[in-house]
């Protein structure tokens, strides 16, 4: 009488082994990724605004807020794009500091909001209306923040979330575009605020921020709000590249 035996198993060959420890490490990265927070932008709805033209330190449209609450800003801050350039191909200056009315679309993440403009549209205002004074740009002290620089544009919704190299060269033509700087900040609760990068004296960081994009960084400077916008005052320069560890 033959007795049944279960074939014995056979050792893993050294490629399945290869392929599963792939994938092990896929899904293990995966799970480590920061979560950028890519907004929603509103690509195919042309929406008209009305507001205070501000051209520095980056391109703005100071909204009045419809609800107004005592020890808040009167106004909304909007930062500008001009379609999918960037910057503005038109000359604005003589509307800088006047009451505007534009057509624009949206782009927004949590309570910041930017706006893609039609650049034809913008016009100055002639009727004779109520609105806040200018809303200067208050300082709130020194910090010291850590976190990876990208473009508000991205940011907000304009492309897919991307990591490292993929996030690095459009970031970068964006902000040579004109599109501001930001710094991404994630804390401890995941909450994400990004601050607006300006230097020291108040210009924009432009181009010197470039080689830093989609990096670790920490940066040491002043807070700064510009209404309910936070701002980040620092020279490019001290910025510090953080260890994988840190």
């Amino acid at each position: 009488m033959s007795s049944f035996r279960l074939p014995e198993p056979k050792p893993l060959t050294l490629g399945l082994a290869w392929i599963l420890l792939l994938i092990l490490a896929a899904v293990l990265l995966a799970a480590s990724q920061r979560p950028m927070g890519w907004g929603r932008y509103e690509f195919n709805i042309l929406q008209p605004f009305q507001g205070r033209l501000r051209l520095t330190p980056y391109p703005a449209l100071e909204v009045e807020r419809s609800l107004f609450s005592v020890g808040q800003p009167a106004v909304s801050v909007y930062p500008l794009s001009s379609g999918r350039r960037g910057g503005f191909v038109r000359n604005l200056s003589f509307l800088d500091g006047e009451l505007v009315t534009l057509e624009a679309r949206i782009l927004c993440a949590g309570n910041l909001t930017m706006l893609e403009v039609a650049e034809d549209t913008v016009a100055r205002v002639t009727r004779t209306i109520e609105f806040p004074q200018p809303e200067p740009i208050r300082k709130s002290g020194e910090v010291t923040l850590r976190g990876e620089i990208v473009d508000l544009k991205s940011y907000l919704g304009f492309r897919e979330p991307e990591f490292g190299d993929l996030l690095r060269s459009p970031a970068a033509g964006a902000i040579r575009a004109g599109i501001p700087p930001v710094l991404l900040v994630i804390d401890r609760q995941r909450r994400r605020t990004a601050f607006l990068l300006v230097a020291r004296d108040g210009t924009p960081a432009g181009d010197a921020v470039l080689g830093r994009i989609a990096t670790r960084i920490e940066v040491r400077g002043e807070l700064r709000m510009w209404a309910d916008f936070p701002v980040l005052a620092a020279d490019p320069s001290t910025y510090r590249s953080l260890w994988p560890w840190e």
